[in-house]
């Protein structure tokens, strides 16, 4: 891993300062994320991305609990964020293994030190290097059953999604699950565009997509009801009493900052889990 770089803002530090983490950030990342949140056009974007938050905890919940997952590996983590995805499967499975892995030399240094045990991993690796991650997959999946892989508030700053995706279905056991959330690009809804444009002045790239866009790179995998919707519409389906429940009751640490959507134009993004496609016809 390379010198940890201060002066420039980080994309998985800015997310973490908007999920309220932001004793890990630095003054290059509070500042951007200070942009995004004061700016009329973007701060939508910061509900987007808690709202992911919570659809990447309820889905791993149900993956953990209803389809036999045991292997729960997150790609481009980011910065510790309670609760964090090992604890939430751990609620219901105690042995639950968790493997996280992020390029950031600040994200992998700090989540070895809260996050590691014998149960849960951090592998500094990245994502656009494609037969390093499909090495990687292969081994941390290997003789497992069914995966459950995320890429939540990911994608959308990768310039060839499609590779990565293409990758975990070819890697992954068959059957194996992939949960994703992507920002979306819209032409009424500014909040992504005005954030993308933040962020790339810090040389940050960020790249919304068009549902169809999103959609299309989904194809490769069987989705799950409800399917590719907003992230505050997939349901906790271990919850009898609504979609909107929190994991066991709990809120994450950032919930200070979060801003409550009051309709499907506050939440410029799509999420949905899809199973790797074992040769029978959906």
């Amino acid at each position: 891993m390379g010198e940890f770089d201060a002066q420039n803002a980080c994309g998985a530090r800015v997310h973490g300062y908007l999920l309220g983490l932001g004793k890990d950030a630095y003054p290059a990342d509070r500042a951007v994320a200070g942009r995004i949140t004061e700016d009329p056009l973007a701060r939508g974007y910061r509900t987007a991305v808690g709202e992911a938050r919570e659809f990447l905890l309820r889905a791993v919940r149900c993956l953990v609990a209803d389809h036999g997952v045991s292997l729960v590996v997150e790609l481009g983590c980011g910065m510790p964020c309670e609760p964090n995805v090992h604890q939430v499967a751990r609620e219901v499975r105690a042995d639950t293994r968790t493997v996280y892995v992020d390029h950031d030399d600040l994200v992998v240094t700090h989540g070895r030190a809260v996050l590691a045990d014998h149960r849960t991993r951090i592998v500094h690796a990245d994502l656009t290097d494609i037969p390093t991650l499909r090495d990687l997959l292969e081994r941390l999946t290997a003789g497992a059953g069914p995966v459950a892989v995320c890429l939540s508030s990911v994608l959308e700053f990768l310039p060839d999604p499609a590779a990565v995706l293409d990758t975990v279905a070819v890697a992954v056991p068959a059957g194996s699950w992939l949960v994703v959330s992507h920002i979306t690009d819209d032409d009424t809804v500014p909040a992504a565009r005005a954030a993308a444009r933040l962020l790339g002045d810090a040389q940050i790239r960020m790249r919304p997509r068009f549902p169809g866009e999103i959609a299309g790179l989904l194809s490769g995998y069987r989705m799950l009801a409800p399917g590719l919707v907003p992230p505050h519409h997939w349901p906790d389906l271990r919850a009898p009493d609504g979609p909107r429940r929190a994991v066991d009751g709990r809120r994450w640490r950032g919930a200070r900052l979060r801003l409550v959507p009051t309709s499907d134009d506050d939440v410029c993004c799509l999420a949905g889990v899809g199973q790797v496609r074992t040769g029978d016809s959906c």
